[in-house]
């Protein structure tokens, strides 16, 4: 014979129990909520939907303010090489100062794609104020510091991003370019050189390692040792060679 609940207060804890079972709480539903939301975010980056995540973010917003989808808004629009409509979103954030390092160094960047080298520069040095530590700021510094010209306070800025484990590619090929802009073509090549096996090369450090090699070989000096060099490069099937570089440089060497 089955044993029934024989207490008024045995009854409650079960109503309780199946009741939970059956409707959960807010906090569940708004974490299930926010799964989705999650979920829903991931499908769209993994998929570089750009025009998905802009009306994602877009709606995100209707429903309720938040720094964190201003700024990933913002983000796409610079992706899409909108920089005007970055800062557009953006100003709500920037206006109320003290704005957040994040925020702040998204809107530099816009300026950065505008031209806005001045006006990125403060922004930049304002967010390293606020975090010392983000490789990334202490990259971008030194990339505007290199635009204006002033060359001794980009390579510092270039090493503090290394010190704090920046992408250590993109620091070689900035580094690089300084080298060139000083005329230290040796110098650039060795640096380039350092990284062209990596499988991420990207086209700037590839335009970057042609540069120097033409100028190198327009100088004619250690053209037999650069030629070596190459072919050694070539011959171990690094991705930052190409048969047509060996020959624009065969060229230049004769």
């Amino acid at each position: 014979m089955r044993k029934f609940i024989n207490s008024m207060s045995s009854a409650l804890v079960l109503a309780t129990m199946l009741q939970g079972c059956v409707s959960p709480s807010n906090g569940n539903v708004d974490r299930s909520e926010q799964l989705n939301l999650e979920t829903q975010e991931r499908v769209l980056l993994a998929s570089n939907n750009t025009v998905g995540l802009i009306e994602f973010y877009q709606n995100q917003l209707k429903d309720a303010e938040s720094e964190h989808y201003r700024i990933k808004l913002a983000e796409v629009y610079l992706k899409k090489h909108d920089p005007e409509s970055a800062l557009f979103v953006l100003t709500p954030l920037t206006d109320n100062l003290p704005s957040s390092a994040e925020s702040t160094l998204v809107a530099a960047k816009a300026h950065m794609d505008l031209g806005q080298f001045e006006v990125a520069l403060g922004m930049l040095e304002n967010a390293y104020e606020q975090s010392p530590v983000n490789g990334e700021v202490a990259n971008l510094l030194g990339v505007v510091y290199a635009e204006t010209g002033q060359f001794k306070q980009a390579r510092t800025m270039f090493e503090v991003a290394r010190t704090h484990f920046y992408s250590d590619l993109k620091i070689k090929n900035n580094l690089a370019l300084l080298d060139i802009l000083e005329g230290n073509y040796a110098a650039a090549l060795e640096r380039i050189s350092s990284v062209a096996t990596e499988p991420s090369l990207d086209k700037q450090t590839r335009a970057n390692l042609l540069l120097v090699m033409a100028k190198m070989a327009n100088n004619n000096w250690s053209c037999k040792s650069l030629m070596t060099r190459l072919q050694k490069t070539k011959n171990e099937h690094l991705s930052g060679i190409k048969n047509s570089d060996l020959k624009l440089v065969t060229a230049k060497c004769q």
